[in-house]
């Protein structure tokens, strides 16, 4: 049986608990802001390396090369472990509106891939065939405006 008391609490309730709601995704918002950033910035530091290794002549080019891109290549799989971690995140999932638990392999989830994985893909062939560097700039310029 619901008293008229309980009645005149469900209003107050149900705006408490959206509330709450609201500030978690903000504040799961902001520390995605905050993840992407760490981890855009070692791959883009990484990328920098990369082209330093590539333009300095040293004596073992090669070998410096090979470390600074096993080490791009690794810092690239932490960053895809992460894109699907997130993705298969029951409330991370929800907040989204996508299917909890599992990964959807949609645009979205391809997109995200393929803004962590643009530039050091780019940067690795212009290091390798340095005549591709004007149109591989090109088509960046293009995907940024976009």
């Amino acid at each position: 049986m619901v008293t008229a008391s309980r009645r005149r609490a469900e209003p107050a309730l149900r705006l408490a608990e959206e509330f709450v709601a609201v500030e978690m995704t903000r504040l799961v918002g902001y520390t995605f802001a905050h993840v992407r950033n760490f981890l855009i910035a070692p791959i883009a530091m990484l990328v920098l390396l990369l082209f330093a290794a590539a333009s300095y002549p040293f004596r073992p080019q090669h070998l410096v090369l090979n470390l600074v891109e096993a080490v791009l290549g690794a810092a690239l799989l932490l960053a895809l472990t992460m894109i699907e971690q997130t993705d298969r995140n029951e409330i991370l999932s929800r907040i989204a509106n996508r299917t909890p638990n599992r990964v959807d392999f949609d645009a979205s989830f391809f997109g995200q891939i393929a803004f962590y994985l643009a530039l050091p893909i780019a940067a690795r062939l212009v290091t390798q065939f340095p005549a591709l560097g004007e149109p591989v700039a090109g088509l960046l310029a293009g995907l940024g405006r976009g």
